[in-house]
């Protein structure tokens, strides 16, 4: 039942991505696409803009770091991924290919997103926690809990987790710090 329905869906994703193929063919001779892929360059652009200033914009609000804390995961990798591929590709671009020239563009000025989010230092403080470049104030927080090593952080409303590594040396300080903070 199972092999069925994996062979069903490799058969439908064939089925669609041979659609697009041929649409994007007709378009390509309709010189639509590079229209579209021009449009959609200057998105990303921006996108990319307003995520920076979003990111800049929530550190300032944030303030200082009262504990640094680690998270499990791993974007920073990521980004120097997406630069370790796209760099080698960039310099073997034949310029007249625009389409793929805008592709590779867009790509590159996406994959900043994720750096600059890696960037800014994941923390605690009085007014809530920074994680992965996004402030989230107690009021956004729903639980936490606290293993070995690690605090678990669940938000609101949708229950998702964060993970953060915490020193041997923090930890106390930090437990009888939240449980301050959702005393209230």
């Amino acid at each position: 039942m199972i092999r069925i329905k994996k062979e069903l869906l490799i058969i439908i994703a064939i089925f669609i991505f041979g659609i697009i193929g041929i649409i994007v063919g007709l378009l390509v001779r309709e010189d639509i696409l590079q229209k579209f892929f021009s449009a959609l360059l200057v998105v990303v652009i921006f996108a990319t803009i307003w995520d920076i200033y979003d990111v800049f914009k929530a550190q300032k609000c944030f303030g200082q770091i009262k504990w640094n804390v680690k998270t499990t995961n791993n974007y920073s990798l990521l980004s120097i991924y997406i630069y370790a591929i796209l760099i080698p590709l960039i310099f073997n671009v034949n310029f007249k290919d625009t389409l793929r020239t805008k592709l590779l563009a867009m790509i590159f000025i996406a994959g900043i997103i994720p750096l600059v989010h890696s960037l800014i230092p994941d923390g605690i403080n009085e007014k809530g926690i920074m994680h992965w470049g996004v402030f989230h104030t107690w009021d956004d927080i729903n639980s936490y809990s606290f293993t070995d090593k690690y605090l678990v952080v669940t938000l609101k409303p949708n229950n998702r987790k964060i993970t953060f590594i915490v020193a041997r040396d923090d930890k106390e300080t930090i437990k009888d710090f939240l449980k301050e903070k959702f005393r209230k």
